[in-house]
This record gives structure tokens, C-alpha cells and sequence, in this order.
């Protein structure tokens, strides 16, 4: 099977949307920042023609939320949280300052006016040259440091002991999103982030946790 990169256009491919709105059918389904009490920040979101075999319904959308600030960027403090921190190699979901959550996709994206909001993009795929898939599956468990959907992750720090439950569903890189629109500097550390969807996600009812998206850095 062929893997793909992931590549941000402007052109709406309806596969999935990077920063911009949420999809969603209300206000009162905007995750919110425990630590603030303020609107998260959509980050990305999948649709189902996202994935390579159905995984959701067509009515249905997946959206990672991140905290924010007024320039849309991640502070440094915040950075830190939605780390992987060195000095472990398991990950803890539940400590994670993100949210991704499986939901309806709403009739219009919203746009609340309490909410930071990123440039607006969307996903596109492109399959991996032989060369590149040669270099994914190369290392002993690194792929490549793109963007790119599925496949192996790249790590930055120490490789991460991810619980049998989750499976890599992208990886972005933030050079690749800066590349798209310079707002996005340090909307991940200058590095890696990786969004690990449940096996589960079939039996996920609206509003679930669909997964959990963190980030690696240097």
C-alpha cells in the first residue's frame, strides 16, 4: 500500500481543513480550555474521505483543538504541556492540554467571535515517490519528518511507547504549515505533531474523544 504526504492548499479538497472554523453543530460543543475557560483553537480537521478505508460516517468530522493565544500561537508554557517530555517514554493522554474529538459535521463552519482563529487551508494527498517510501520504512522505527498521513512517526526527542488502542493517523510538520502561511511559527515548537486515533473509533458516539494530538520538538 502506498502512503501519502499531506500538502496545504487553498483549494478545498473536502478530505480536510487546516485552522480556520470548526465544524461543528453548536457553540456548546466547543471544547474549552480547563486552564483559561476560553475557546480552544481548531488546529485540524479530518473528514471522512480523510481516511484510506471508512472509518466515519460521511456526516462526520474529526477536529483537533489546541490552546491558543491572541496571535494564534502556542505559549511557551503551554508548549511544554503539550509536549512529550524526554525524560519518559509512555505519554499520558489525559495530561495533554489538546482535545480531538469525533462530531456532526455541522451546516456551516463556525466562526465565534471569543474563538482565535489560524489562516485557513486544506488538505491534500499526494503519494510518496519510491525514494520516499524507501526512506519511511528504512530506520528501525523512524519514517520520514513530513507531513504526511499514516505511516511511521518521526521522533524528535525518544521514541514514545503509544498504547495498543491508538494507531498514528498523521504527523505534522510545522516548516510544511509555515511554508502555507507564516502565522503558523511556532504553532508547534518548530517541531513534529502527532495526531493517534483510536481503533475504536467506530463504536465513538457524538462529541467523544476520537484520539489525542501532541507535539515533539527539539
Amino acid at each position: 500500500m502506498s502512503l501519502n504526504k499531506i500538502n496545504i492548499t487553498l483549494d478545498n479538497n473536502h478530505i480536510g481543513q487546516l485552522g480556520g472554523g470548526a465544524w461543528l453543530n453548536s457553540i456548546a460543543a466547543w471544547p474549552v480550555d480547563e486552564e483559561t475557560g476560553e475557546l480552544l483553537l481548531p488546529l485540524v480537521s479530518f473528514e471522512a474521505a480523510f481516511f484510506p478505508v471508512p472509518q466515519i460516517p460521511p456526516s462526520s468530522m474529526m477536529t483537533v483543538f489546541v490552546p491558543g493565544q491572541p496571535n494564534g500561537l502556542l505559549t511557551g508554557e503551554r508548549k511544554e504541556r503539550m509536549s512529550h517530555n524526554s525524560n519518559t517514554a509512555t505519554l499520558n493522554p489525559a495530561r495533554l492540554s489538546t482535545r480531538m474529538i469525533l462530531h456532526h459535521k455541522g451546516s456551516e463552519e463556525l466562526h465565534p467571535p471569543s474563538a482565535k482563529m489560524l489562516p485557513k487551508g486544506y488538505l491534500s494527498l499526494e503519494p510518496m515517490s519510491d525514494k520516499e517510501l524507501d526512506q519511511e520504512n528504512k530506520h528501525s522505527f523512524n519514517g520520514l519528518p513530513v507531513s504526511k498521513q499514516m505511516g511511521r512517526a518521526y521522533w524528535l526527542q525518544e521514541m514514545i511507547r503509544i498504547s495498543p488502542r491508538y494507531h498514528l493517523l498523521c504527523q505534522l510538520s510545522e516548516q510544511e504549515l509555515v511554508n502555507f502561511d507564516p502565522s503558523y511559527q511556532g504553532i508547534l515548537h518548530q517541531g513534529l505533531g502527532y495526531v493517534f486515533l483510536d481503533y475504536r473509533i467506530k463504536t465513538l458516539q457524538d462529541g467523544d474523544a476520537a484520539g489525542f494530538f501532541f507535539i515533539q520538538h527539539r
